[in-house]
């Protein structure tokens, strides 16, 4: 749309509304507005400021859809100067990088896509994440918001947890399922005492299993506990002057508590799941958790070869693994190496598998069996990882 359709399109606007409608609109504009919900069911206009909400009635006419997009039209002329509303608006200050550096202002255009927009920015502080959850509450915009590393510290965390376990129960979709237990069990959003309720009703069903791993270790109900040779191993090795060696410190950190729990999480997940979505998920989070320290290797898109690639690892030279070698057993290598086997596991070795299918249930569980044993193989072993 040129600048002179958006000039003549605005003007149309403006007579769209009544002489009553911009002088009430006007006078809400001289307060320091941060956000605006329009409610079309009730003809009424609510905006939110800082020292409260505001309501204005609205005058529809004859014609409501042509009356609202007048109105929002109006919204953007008058608190941003962009007339033409929210998808003209939206382009413009995409391609002005104004979206990354203050998305907060689309809340203004009361317009429903533009609050989603900011809901999905990159970057949100409390206030603009209430705001937000303050003109829309949804499934879609709760999700949006508990994704931000911040969700758990802001005063409306816990509220986007609550909503979201109040709908879970009714929702159909398995990724959905477990990608919202992920972002909501995590410390400052749900206790240990809830999310031990949420294991007690859920651990039957794959997604709510898959949905703890994806979430935070600690929440794990199932504790496992440190690893009987945690501080013994810690302290050999602290002793040969390795307690800094990065290769020491991964396997430490999977015999300790967190550690245990995410691998015992990890073993639940990976059993009998029946959609690819859900897979999916689990292994990019595998990614997220086993990270092999130093440069991150390519991983492989076949299990055979991560396992191969766990061999090289463990043998460089110039690596941290080989000074490690001598204190530990024939077992505890096999452990270390199961351990590299994870760090090379990813959404990569699916490929192969999904690509192009889009079977599930029984019929994926034929195809995708061997890569689940071997990750779960691996789990298992760096969980029962041998004592000396």
């Amino acid at each position: 749309m040129s600048s002179t359709e958006r000039r003549i399109r605005g003007r149309g606007a403006e007579r769209q509304l009544s002489a009553q409608d911009k002088l009430r609109i006007g006078v809400l504009a001289t307060r320091n507005v941060r956000a605006i919900r329009i409610d079309e069911a009730a003809t009424s206009l609510s905006a939110l400021t800082d020292t409260g909400e505001a309501r204005i009635p609205l005058d529809p006419g004859p014609d409501p859809t042509r009356y609202f997009r007048a109105l929002r039209d109006h919204l953007s002329a008058l608190f941003l100067n962009l007339p033409g509303g929210y998808p003209a608006h939206i382009g413009r200050w995409t391609r002005m990088d104004s979206l990354h550096r203050d998305p907060a202002r689309l809340l203004l255009l009361g317009d429903p896509e533009a609050v989603v927009a900011v809901a999905f920015a990159d970057t949100l502080d409390a206030r603009v994440a209430a705001d937000v959850w303050w003109c829309s509450q949804s499934v879609e915009i709760a999700l949006a918001l508990l994704r931000h590393p911040g969700a758990a510290d802001w005063p409306v965390g816990q509220e986007l947890a609550r909503f979201m376990l109040e709908h879970l129960p009714f929702e159909e979709d398995a990724a959905t399922v477990a990608g919202a237990l992920g972002r909501i069990l995590q410390p400052g959003l749900v206790s240990s005492d809830r999310a031990a309720d949420l294991w007690r009703r859920g651990r039957r069903r794959h997604p709510w299993r898959a949905g703890f791993f994806l979430g935070h270790p600690a929440l794990y109900p199932d504790t496992w506990g440190e690893h009987p040779e945690y501080r013994a191993l810690g302290k050999r090795l602290s002793g040969h002057g390795m307690d800094r060696n990065p290769v020491a410190l991964l396997l430490l950190e999977f015999l300790g508590e967190p550690g245990r729990n995410a691998l015992a999480a990890l073993v639940g997940a990976l059993d009998n799941p029946r959609e690819q979505e859900v897979v999916t998920l689990v292994f990019r989070r595998v990614q997220d958790v086993f990270r092999w320290p130093g440069p991150a290797p390519e991983r492989p898109r076949e299990s055979a070869a991560a396992w191969s690639l766990a061999d090289d690892l463990l043998a460089r030279e110039e690596g941290h693994a080989k000074v490690v070698r001598p204190l530990l057993g024939d077992g505890q290598w096999d452990g270390l190496r199961s351990l590299a086997y994870l760090c090379l596991v990813g959404e990569e070795m699916l490929a192969p598998v999904f690509g192009g299918n889009t079977f599930s249930g029984s019929v994926m569980l034929r195809h995708l069996g061997p890569i689940l044993a071997d990750v779960r193989t691996a789990a298992r072993a760096v969980l029962d990882f041998p004592v000396s």
